[in-house]
């Protein structure tokens, strides 16, 4: 599987700068977002301490985070990588599940399912600070479960690899050897990562047999999911779709010179993977019924035109530096 931030940075590149000017190549190729804040170091390393993901680095702890897509990007390679402790736990546990369920009737098989999909689910979510819903009658009720679970991976594990500093920057330079068995012996955060992934899949799996959830009901930007799942390879991640999902649903009026703006900010600007300008025109039609004209590279940058794309750029920013 192919990563588009694995070894993006080269050695050539990298072994004859200084801290500072590392950081600001990390910063000319979008990888990370300066912090505002005017801590002095000692703060900042104090509430960094408080995070789960705190590890000995050997970098200097400066006042940046790396990007979301970049810790995105990088929990999908630790989840692959490191694949062969997840596989072999969830297929010892869904055949330890089939052999104790084989004689039970459908009725108590789906009992001893339920308590064992609650369980798991609390095993991986913490539930102390889930917060009761609204449903569609009024009645307060626990959000579905598999949003919960999307939203701990996202607001947990992926915005706590935006804090790992050194692996992450290992993970830039593409340097595979330091990804090895120690390194996950020798991380708590990794296991835990690895713990959370083997909790889903199994709840997926029982989900999948008595149908406690409906995975895909109510869940947030499905419309982004949707173009994920159906135009593979032709984004980076899902959480590039998701910008534009929002970006689109949040504009009062969309016209022709907003989607060129948008599409040429994170091709160029952003240095993001895209479809050609032809199939991007048909997917946000399609998918959000919208009847754009063929989009194409202004000619010449209006006014209009930069001001839309800086504040398309302040928003990408926003949006990848969130909580």
């Amino acid at each position: 599987m192919k990563y588009k931030y694995f070894g993006c940075l080269k050695e050539s590149q990298i072994n004859s700068l200084n801290e500072n000017s590392k950081i600001n190549l990390l910063k000319e190729k979008n990888l990370i977002i300066l912090s505002s804040s005017k801590d002095n170091h000692g703060s900042i390393k104090r509430r960094l301490s408080k995070l789960l993901f705190q590890n000995n680095i050997n970098l200097k702890i400066n006042n940046y985070s790396y990007s979301k897509h970049v810790a995105s990007d990088y929990l999908s390679f630790l989840i692959n990588h490191y694949s062969r402790f997840i596989d072999g736990d969830v297929y010892q546990y869904n055949k330890e599940f089939d052999l104790k369920t084989y004689l039970l009737k459908k009725k108590k098989a789906k009992a001893f399912a339920l308590e064992e999909f609650n369980k798991v689910f609390e095993m991986i979510v913490d539930v102390r600070f889930i917060a009761l819903e609204k449903d569609v009658n009024g009645k307060l009720r626990v959000s579905n479960r598999f949003k919960l679970i999307d939203r701990e991976r996202n607001y947990k594990y992926i915005d706590g690899l935006r804090h790992q500093k050194e692996s992450v920057f290992q993970y830039l330079t593409g340097n595979l050897d330091f990804f090895d068995v120690t390194f996950f012996d020798n991380n708590g955060w990794l296991r835990e990562i690895i713990d959370f992934e083997i909790g889903t899949r199994i709840l997926k799996y029982l989900n999948d047999r008595f149908q406690f959830e409906i995975a895909d009901n109510l869940n947030d930007n499905e419309k982004a999911k949707f173009i994920y799942k159906n135009f593979q390879g032709e984004f980076d991640s899902l959480e590039q779709l998701i910008f534009i999902e929002n970006q689109i649903e949040n504009q009062q009026n969309i016209d022709r010179a907003f989607v060129v703006a948008l599409f040429y900010f994170l091709k160029k600007k952003a240095n993001l993977k895209m479809p050609s300008a032809k199939l991007f025109t048909q997917i946000i039609n399609g998918v959000f019924n919208l009847d754009i004209g063929l989009i194409k590279d202004p000619s010449s940058q209006s006014k209009a035109h930069l001001n839309r794309s800086e504040k398309l750029k302040n928003e990408w920013e926003n949006f990848n530096s969130r909580i």
